[in-house]
């Protein structure tokens, strides 16, 4: 009896093993979606750098709606790190403003919504609209962008398109959470510098039942994948992940855009060493190509970059041409 039992758990616990390197590799691409906004593009990390003062205005919610509010910001704010709570009277003394809105004020197929005005790094004002026949199923979505986090992954969180759940956060929910607010994670990191810093809460979670070396071989192998995958779309052959096309909001003007976009943060890649070998070649060449393609910040950091190489090295990287 005793070597069928065993015989059992071993079955089991093989059987169980690939189901948890998916979670791992479903978790790792919930990370990577999550910093592609609606219209396909890929963000930096922006976050609230100071005490989250929230108020609402207007006609007002129902109870039930607004303790809803008050409840979902409560929980971002506790999982992200950050101060969070009712504004006082005083003019000014608010950043997070929540407003119900009438029934045809949002577009048809849109429930709620979340204004955010940020600088490079840092959220300064938000605005939720709320409309008041389906509030309740969508203030928690809206809680987790007005704490900076922009995608909408498939996996599940209250950010997915798909009915994973509306009503709290889920502990993806809470892990990018704490990611995002990570110090260790500087305020306007790239979504290469947030797959590498958040991919490590990831594969410490507690029960994905592999060897830590195997977690970490699998999330090196993800990463590696998204770089390649990008250097493809930076180049003009990829894509945007799939998932963002089911918002219907993303354009190929805004698409195309991204590839700039996508080519500076790759410049930065290899110019930092993010995930990846510090290489001074390759760092200006995409930056290079995504000056020239219209990117500002690439513009700038290839300015203060080309002082910094040996000329052997910005010889090589104009012989080379461009990406």
């Amino acid at each position: 009896m005793r070597a069928l039992l065993l015989i059992v758990a071993i079955v089991a616990s093989l059987v169980a093993l690939p189901a948890r390197a998916d979670r791992l590799d479903d978790d790792l691409n919930t990370v990577w979606e999550s910093v592609w906004d609606q219209r396909g593009v890929p963000v930096r990390v922006v976050r609230w750098e100071e005490p989250v003062r929230y108020k609402f205005i207007g006609e007002g919610l129902l109870p039930r709606d607004r303790r809803q509010v008050v409840a979902a910001l409560a929980a971002a704010g506790e999982a992200a790190g950050v101060d969070v709570a009712e504004a006082s009277s005083a003019p000014g003394s608010s950043n997070i403003v929540i407003e119900q809105v009438g029934e045809d004020d949002l577009g048809e197929s849109t429930a709620c919504e979340a204004h955010l005005k940020t600088t490079a790094t840092a959220l300064f004002q938000v605005r939720i609209d709320l409309r008041r026949s389906q509030a309740w199923e969508c203030v928690y979505h809206e809680v987790m962008h007005a704490m900076g986090v922009h995608g909408h992954p498939s996996g599940k969180t209250v950010l997915s398109y798909f009915p994973w759940r509306s009503d709290t956060l889920m502990p993806m929910d809470r892990l990018l959470l704490a990611a995002w607010y990570d110090r260790g994670l500087p305020s306007g990191a790239t979504p290469f510098e947030l797959l590498l810093h958040a991919g490590q809460r990831v594969i410490r979670q507690a029960d994905l039942g592999m060897p830590i070396e195997q977690a970490q071989a699998r999330r090196k192998a993800h990463f590696e994948q998204r770089l390649r995958e990008m250097e493809d779309f930076a180049g003009g052959q990829g894509d945007v992940p799939m998932i963002v096309k089911r918002s219907g909001r993303a354009i190929p003007a805004q698409i195309e855009s991204a590839r700039a976009t996508m080519a500076y943060y790759l410049g930065l890649a290899y110019q930092r060493g993010t995930g990846v070998a510090i290489d001074p070649v390759e760092a200006h060449r995409w930056l290079a190509a995504a000056s020239r393609a219209g990117e500002r910040g690439a513009h700038q950091e290839l300015a203060r970059f080309e002082p910094t190489m040996t000329a052997p090295l910005l010889e090589q990287a104009r012989r080379l041409g461009p990406r």
